[in-house]
């Protein structure tokens, strides 16, 4: 009913508006008629006579009125415009830019001829033939009759700074060298369209923006954590209660699937307004800034709310530029994990979103889940409690899932909705992280028996943390250092990613590998932003981050010689503020513990030096790598190998591989003297060299083994 209201008011105006101009016209004529100027001859003036006669009589007036009669129902029509305006999109459109009366006038007098062709042809009469056609200052200037002080002011309503020219209501065509009264006027066809009652967007725009009608929605469908329902509840009731021109911006804030745009949509349809969501990401880089000025323009003419995002980190500066001086009300999307900086000239309300708690996840995820078919032992718990997820990500997980059944034409089961998680989560992480996968157990690893009880204590921290920091009230007394930081030093192949492997699996939690080629950057703040991605991410995930080589990231800080010195300084004192307030698991590996900075291990929940493994941890993995199924395995002598060779855990298990690959080779089982032969090339590739060693007797000769081993 509403918008047959509005089709209704706007024919009204539209038809109120075009009579007014024709009335302008002809009271010009008949003027210019009878100060002497031979306008009979003109061409057409017949025709147009005719057509002039026509809408007298549909107006009720006589055929053939003199000028007093034109002027008097000019001044009838006139108070009728004035009266229509108020209540469509002109009216609308000039209190939000404050134009002025002539602006108005010249922005109906240019789209006119466009909505009605005659009135252009009435046009051409008034600025005599011969001359160019299309509307410009010095016909305008004619049909309304300005005085030299009204002129002035026509010519200041084309300013570019003034907002016809300023939002591209209408446009000067021609050279600007050319005199600004010879410039025709040209009318945005999209902005004729709307003020005549066009909805949809134009072409242009549709790939970029959206409209949104949320004026008849509640909050009550939405999922939201208690604290932020309230909050958008007393903004909505604030917004109904004032004028647009009073409210400020509102800048939400907060990871992707949290709602931001969508809350925007309920908090302007609260203050009766519907809303134009516009998306920078969907724009070229470079063309940007000329897509968001359409949009401005739109939500102007349309009285909507402009709703801008998703908006990251990188392109929020530019668009708090090219909002500055925006006179409507705006709500600002930022996918920033905290408060944006944003420099505006109008109050903003800030409104920080975040991933669900557990007990409104567990809600939204079985809702969700009971609207697909799904097994009926599906357990959705240590997703629930694994992952903190928005209300956006569980609703695409859950979708991701049932296409994904579908597929394969069975229910949803619990590997699905797994993978639509990683699914949703992974374009979040854009390469800067490799997930390792893999399943390591406690019976691989091969350690002093101090070492597995402090990774044991280690563990039990994260799986405990709620009791002693929620129930035994610790989390009031530390702010900082929740988090479970490990750093395992030692030489290569000790085993220190997998360590890192198994305190994943214990967690039920993903490991991920930080990708340092993607992270660090030469361009300065590069790398911390990188870096604040990843621990953003990780925090939802609950994934453990695996820093392999950490000193080239947390290397010591030194004296500031030049400006890169400056700048990695910063990148390391950046990484242990945030290493002190990630309340997540990370762990970092080196093999060159003395270049790591001091500052470090005061951070540090776990640090384990790795050596290389004694003779009875190395028995345990000869024994671990060469298994009872392998051919030949029993044979071995695993004590002489365990005696003679002071390898790593690493290069023994590639010895064992490539034993096993060699025997293969040859079709015989794995003997002494194959695995021999193999940690002869395993340390060969290490760059220890081997002498020749001979054949291996059975019994191997005792007196050749880690003695012949010398350094290249």
């Amino acid at each position: 009913m509403d918008a047959l209201l509005d089709d209704q008011a706007t024919t009204t105006w539209l038809d109120a508006e075009l009579d007014r101009m024709w009335l302008i016209a002809e009271r010009r004529l008949r003027r210019m008629v009878a100060a002497g100027v031979d306008v009979t001859g003109t061409p057409g003036m017949r025709a147009v006579d005719a057509i002039l006669t026509v809408r007298r009589r549909g107006r009720g007036g006589p055929a053939a009125p003199d000028l007093a009669e034109v002027e008097g129902a000019l001044a009838a029509r006139g108070h009728q415009v004035a009266e229509a305006r108020k209540g469509v999109a002109l009216g609308a459109l000039a209190s939000r830019l404050g134009l002025r009366p002539i602006e108005i006038d010249v922005l109906v007098a240019t789209f006119a001829p466009l909505v009605d062709p005659p009135l252009g042809e009435l046009f051409q009469i008034v600025r005599g033939q011969g001359q160019r056609r299309g509307v410009d200052l010095a016909l305008l200037g004619e049909l309304f009759e300005l005085d030299r002080r009204r002129r002035l002011e026509l010519l200041e309503a084309i300013d570019a700074d003034r907002p016809l020219v300023r939002w591209k209501l209408i446009a000067l065509e021609g050279a600007r060298e050319t005199v600004a009264t010879n410039r025709p006027l040209v009318a945005s066809s999209d902005v004729v369209a709307t003020l005549t009652g066009v909805r949809h967007l134009p072409p242009s725009l549709v790939p970029h923006a959206a409209l949104r009608d949320a004026r008849t929605t509640s909050l009550d469908e939405l999922t939201l954590p208690a604290a932020t329902r309230n909050r958008v509840e007393a903004m909505c009731r604030g917004f109904a209660l004032h004028a647009a021109d009073a409210l400020p911006w509102v800048a939400l804030w907060g990871p992707t699937g949290s709602g931001r745009r969508e809350l925007a949509t309920r908090i302007a349809g609260a203050a009766g307004r519907i809303a134009l969501v516009f998306d920078p990401t969907t724009c070229a880089p470079d063309d940007l800034l000329a897509r968001l000025h359409h949009a401005q323009r739109e939500a102007l003419i349309r009285g909507a709310a402009l709703v801008v995002g998703p908006i990251a980190d990188d392109m929020s500066a530019s668009i708090a530029r090219a909002l500055r001086r925006y006179p409507d009300l705006v709500f600002l999307a930022l996918t920033s994990a905290a408060p944006p900086r944003l420099q505006t000239e109008r109050p903003v309300h800030e409104l920080a979103l975040a991933p669900l708690p557990q007990q409104e996840a567990a809600a939204l995820w079985a809702r969700q889940i009971a609207t697909v078919a799904h097994a009926a032992d599906l357990d959705l718990a240590p997703i629930v409690t694994g992952f903190s997820l928005t209300a956006g990500d569980i609703t695409q997980a859950v979708a991701f899932a049932h296409a994904s059944a579908q597929a394969q034409a069975r229910t949803v089961e619990y590997a699905d909705v797994r993978a639509g998680v990683e699914h949703r989560l992974r374009g979040e992480l854009s390469g800067l992280v490799e997930r390792v996968d893999g399943v390591h157990a406690w019976d691989e690893l091969v350690l002093p028996d101090g070492d597995l009880d402090r990774l044991r204590e280690f563990i039990g921290r994260k799986r405990n943390a709620s009791i002693v920091y929620d129930t035994w009230g610790l989390a009031g007394r530390i702010r900082y250092g929740k988090g479970m930081i490990g750093l395992f030093s030692g030489p290569p192949g000790t085993g220190k990613t997998m360590i890192a492997g198994v305190i994943a699996t214990e967690l039920s939690m993903d490991l991920y590998k930080v990708d340092l080629s993607q992270v660090i950057s030469k361009w300065a703040g590069e790398t911390e932003k990188q870096l604040a991605r990843i621990f953003d991410i990780a925090e939802r995930t609950q994934a453990v981050l695996l820093f392999d080589e950490a000193d080239s990231l947390f290397a010591k800080r030194g004296e500031v010689e030049g400006g890169r010195d400056r700048f990695a300084n910063l990148t390391v004192n950046y990484l242990l503020q945030r290493l002190e307030r990630y309340p997540g698991v990370a762990i970092l590996t080196t093999n060159k513990e003395e270049s790591l900075d001091d500052a470090l291990q005061r951070r540090l929940s776990l640090h384990l030096r790795l050596e290389l493994p004694e003779v009875a941890e190395r028995r345990r993995l000869w024994r671990s790598f060469l298994p009872p199924q392998l051919p030949g395995a029993a044979e071995l002598d695993i004590e002489w190998l365990a005696q003679r060779f002071e390898l790593s855990g690493g290069s023994i298990k590639n010895a064992a591989v490539r034993a096993a690959f060699l025997a293969a080779g040859d079709g015989s089982p794995v003997d002494l003297a194959v695995v021999v032969a193999a940690v002869e090339r395993e340390l060969d590739d290490m760059g220890r060299v081997v002498w020749q060693l001979p054949p291996a007797p059975t019994p191997v000769d005792m007196s050749v083994g880690i003695d012949d081993v010398i350094l290249a």
